[in-house]
């Protein structure tokens, strides 16, 4: 037969009872109702077909109870909420770092532009230069021969 224990009002309590010679091992749940005023506790004994079979009900009986899993569900979503926060932390840098990748290239660009600029100056400049020595260079020989035709 099947049997339904309620556990979700009283406060439990299971161990070990004993390990019988054929395998079966038997285990006790105290059972105090918290909701009576005058606190009764029951004793169930309850037999398992095997030691192993035992531990695993009795895990069972402290966790797969309504109250752990309305616990669970609410740790859950509560670090749902932070994992969502976490997310949104990451994406706003993840946003900051565009940003500031966009400025650096934005930056180079210029720095490019701007070394365009001063290698252009620097080739008219030496343009420049050569004309004015040439022109010098034209003039002191001019000046120099009609100098000489002076004296």
């Amino acid at each position: 037969p099947r049997v339904c224990i309620d556990l979700e009002d009283s406060t439990t309590s299971v161990r070990l009872l004993e390990k019988l010679p054929d395998g079966r091992a038997r285990f006790v749940i105290h059972l105090t109702n918290s909701s009576s005023s005058d606190n009764t506790t029951r004793s169930v004994v309850l037999e398992a077909r095997s030691d192993e079979v035992c531990h695993d009900w009795m895990a069972a009986m402290q966790t797969e109870r309504l109250t752990h899993c309305q616990e669970e569900l609410r740790l859950s979503q509560k670090r749902t909420v932070g994992f969502k926060q976490r997310i949104e932390d990451l994406e706003l840098m993840v946003k900051n770092y565009r940003m500031v990748e966009q400025d650096r290239d934005g930056a180079l660009e210029d720095a490019a532009q701007w070394k365009t600029k001063y290698e252009n100056l620097n080739e008219s400049l030496r343009q420049l230069t050569l004309y004015l020595r040439r022109d010098n260079i034209c003039d002191s020989s001019n000046s120099s021969q009609k100098m000489k035709q002076y004296h």
